[in-house]
């Protein structure tokens, strides 16, 4: 009979412990999930996904140039694969918890700038321009990556209504100056 309730009494000290756990752990992911869900700074990540998903169902052709070194290129086309296509955009993201309080925001009309001249960040600036409904439509994008092997200055723009631009120019030590610029504009066929 004590071998039972010896027993019993461990299975809800354990039952006790993992619920415990399951509720402290619960508490834990809603705060991070407020966090992310009310950030701080413009969600880029989130608008350029949805951007990728609009592009995709609207299957747009563009007129696409592509300068590599001073040679270009240029070829009307549908694309397929928007989230390789955005992935510059996609991966810059303001509300990383690094970043927190490192950008100074202005505005005015209908822009809002946040700039950051910490150099330990690679984002620069961040200017967003936005309907008169309060909807984002162009993004200028600036960052830089400065170490003892390389600089790259790189500059992204996009317009909802009339395309995007990727432009980067590198500087790597012993090997020199490397440069490309994409640039897509979308077409009214």
């Amino acid at each position: 009979m004590y071998s039972f309730k010896k027993n019993r009494f461990k299975i809800y000290t354990a039952a006790l412990a993992l619920a415990s756990a399951a509720f402290f752990h619960a508490c834990n992911s809603e705060g991070k999930r407020k966090q992310t869900d009310n950030p701080q700074y413009v969600n880029l990540p989130e608008y350029f996904n949805n951007e990728i998903l609009r592009l995709t169902d609207l299957k747009p052709t563009i007129l696409k140039t592509v300068v590599k070194d001073s040679i270009s290129e240029s070829k009307k086309m549908r694309l397929t694969d928007w989230e390789r296509e955005l992935s510059s955009f996609t991966n810059v993201d303001l509300n990383k918890p690094a970043y927190q309080g490192l950008f100074e925001k202005d505005s005015s009309d209908y822009r809002v700038t946040y700039t950051s001249n910490d150099p330990q960040i690679d984002i620069r600036q961040v200017t967003v321009t936005y309907e008169p409904d309060g909807t984002p439509f162009s993004f200028l994008i600036k960052r830089k990556v400065d170490n003892t092997l390389y600089e790259t200055n790189e500059t992204l723009s996009y317009n909802k209504k009339e395309g995007y631009s990727i432009e980067k120019k590198q500087h790597i030590l012993l090997l020199g100056d490397k440069s490309y610029f994409i640039k897509g504009i979308f077409s009214s066929e």
